[in-house]
């Protein structure tokens, strides 16, 4: 008798909670459909007003990736040299190359920050842009552009470091 009204019980519960749960997957697929249009006309009013500054967003990533590129070569080239200099046991070249890594080292903690940076002001713009206020936002996209020209001339700096290291390995 026990086992018969535990099963009946089980299965009450069972059915209630799959229509209950049905329920309000239903209502929320209509709340989903209304937020993303509502959304797909914001982003087009931010296409619209912003188009310019992600045009010039666009062309600082298109230059930061390929300041990428020639520093990953570089640093190719630099795994060559070095295995080459401890096969030849060139322990000058490899004091100079020590001496330089310090300043790879810095370069590396600024790009961090200024990756941090760029972050928050991609936050802060965002944020003005739900709020609606297209001067603050217009202010942290402007910072932002900044933020992107300043990463791609630490990566030139990189760039310049490791051809001092290649230098120093090629003497």
């Amino acid at each position: 008798m026990k086992k018969l009204t535990a099963i009946a019980l089980a299965g009450i519960l069972g059915i209630t909670g799959v229509t209950t749960t049905a329920h309000v997957f239903a209502n929320t697929n209509d709340t989903t459909v209304e937020a993303n249009q509502v959304t797909k006309v914001e982003k087009g009013k931010f296409l619209e007003t912003f188009q310019t500054e992600l045009h010039q967003s666009n062309d600082l990533k298109q230059k930061r990736l390929d300041l990428k590129k020639s520093v990953i070569n570089k640093r190719d080239q630099l795994i060559d040299l070095v295995v080459q200099a401890k096969n030849n046991k060139d322990k000058e070249a490899l004091k100079a190359l020590k001496a330089i890594k310090p300043s790879l080292k810095e370069n590396a903690s600024e790009t961090k920050s200024i990756v941090q940076q760029l972050r928050d002001e991609r936050k802060a713009a965002k944020t003005a842009l739900k709020a609606g206020d297209e001067d603050q936002a217009r202010t942290h996209i402007n910072k932002v552009l900044e933020l992107q020209a300043s990463w791609n001339k630490n990566l030139e700096g990189r760039a310049s470091i490791l051809d001092q290291m290649i230098a120093a390995l090629t003497k």
